[in-house]
């Protein structure tokens, strides 16, 4: 098993290759894309958030959000340590999260600012290929922790 240092060597190490491999799919916006998910995935939605690691420290007086998933969830269960699954699961908590406080802000503040949550859903939907190509950069440097840590 690796270290946390290990870990994140090993992401920068492989976040430049990664993100020339999505240029040449996507051009310049997959590079940054690709590589700048790629590193975000390893450094700061790593499957060792659920303990007190290098990737939750990262996040300093934000962690208090990552408090929940950590409740539920045991370190290297099912559902924080497998492909596919346990990035699904934290990608999804971080997005439902996000979700969830900009409707409370629309519903505390929509009479005295314009907050329009459409705006948000389309810049996510109108990019497919950049949404792709973030997602795919998250779950492989997932899948490349998991493989250091067997």
């Amino acid at each position: 098993m690796s270290s946390g240092r290990d870990h994140d060597k090993i992401t920068c190490y492989y976040s430049l290759p990664f993100a020339i491999l999505c240029a040449f799919g996507i051009g310049w916006k997959g590079f940054i894309v690709g590589g700048g998910t790629f590193l975000i995935g390893g450094l700061l939605f790593s499957p060792d958030l659920d303990i007190k690691s290098y990737p939750s420290r990262r996040w300093g007086l934000l962690s208090i959000i990552w408090r929940p998933y950590c409740y539920f969830l045991s370190h290297r269960s099912l559902l924080s340590h497998s492909p596919l699954l346990g990035t699904a699961g934290r990608v999804t908590y971080i997005i439902g999260l996000y979700f969830s406080i900009h409707i409370l802000i629309w519903l505390l503040f929509s009479n005295v600012i314009n907050v329009n949550v459409s705006v948000v859903i389309n810049n996510f939907t109108n990019n497919y290929e950049l949404l792709s190509c973030a997602l795919v950069s998250i779950e492989i440097s997932a899948w490349l922790h998991l493989l250091q840590d067997s």
